[in-house]
């Protein structure tokens, strides 16, 4: 049914992305997202599967939602994809052994700064290992902590490392900034998300940036979310570039259905 809607969204040439990630297998970044939908839940430390939330938790669903899933997840999705974006996000990617750096130019068009907000990347496939045929297989996630002002622009690295069984030829890389609800509700929402482009950013020299790779834990046989998400490094800032002539657009997300775009 997810792939169904995948597809329908795909032919409409709508900027939406319905990753899966298994509970049972999650790296220190993909903890964080099933953490971020505990929080937006605010309750209880257990919950029936499967687990979905669109734009970092902005809005979720858990369980089988009375076997409506279209009308549900369809209605998430396009709430997500009318709710404004608070942030142009551009992205890059390349391969540099067996990790992958990422650079994300963010322009801040919200009213507050960026020092409380993070940057999260996200490396999928286009394979079927559980149900979908999206699935998440690594992430990782750091604060901007940069007071970036409205109409400012900032560029920041991280670096990802990936399973060895990746296969290139179908992977993807999506980039999401995201904060706490800025009306005191529960949890997060995505500011912004884009699919990272594979190369450097067009005035970018091709030399390694000195992002430190982030360690993973092993997951355990019942993931229980903390209470507060985990401490996150901060993205290594690059000195500003010019602010993007393009007015931001919308994204999509959703570990289990992912957020609105020009996005991720």
């Amino acid at each position: 049914m997810v792939d169904t809607l995948s597809d329908r969204y795909a032919r409409a040439n709508r900027p939406v992305v319905f990753i899966e990630h298994d509970l049972d297998k999650l790296d220190q970044g993909l903890r964080r997202r099933q953490t971020m939908w505990f929080q937006a839940r605010a309750g209880g430390n257990s919950a029936q599967t499967p687990l979905v939330m669109v734009d970092s938790g902005w809005k979720w669903a858990e369980g089988a939602v009375g076997n409506q899933f279209d009308k549900v997840y369809s209605g998430l999705v396009d709430d997500a994809l009318a709710h404004p974006p608070d942030v142009a996000l551009s992205a890059y990617y390349r391969r540099n052994g067996s990790a992958v750096d990422i650079t994300a130019i963010v322009t801040n068009w919200s009213e507050t700064s960026l020092a409380g907000a993070s940057l999260a990347a996200i490396l999928y496939e286009d394979k079927k290992i559980l149900h979908t045929n999206h699935s998440g297989r690594a992430s990782v996630a750091a604060a901007i902590g940069d007071n970036l002002g409205y109409g400012a622009t900032g560029t920041y690295q991280l670096q990802l490392t990936p399973p060895n069984d990746v296969t290139w030829s179908r992977a993807h890389v999506v980039v999401v900034v995201d904060r706490r609800k800025p009306d005191g509700g529960a949890g997060y929402e995505a500011m912004q998300g884009a699919m990272a482009v594979e190369g450097v950013p067009p005035t970018a020299t091709p030399d390694p940036p000195t992002a430190t790779p982030v360690p993973t834990v092993a997951p355990t046989d019942t993931p229980v979310p903390p209470t507060t998400p985990p401490e996150e490094p901060t993205a290594t800032p690059v000195p500003p570039t010019a602010v993007p002539t393009e007015a931001p657009g919308g994204t999509i997300y959703a570990p289990a259905i992912y957020r609105r775009y020009i996005m991720p």
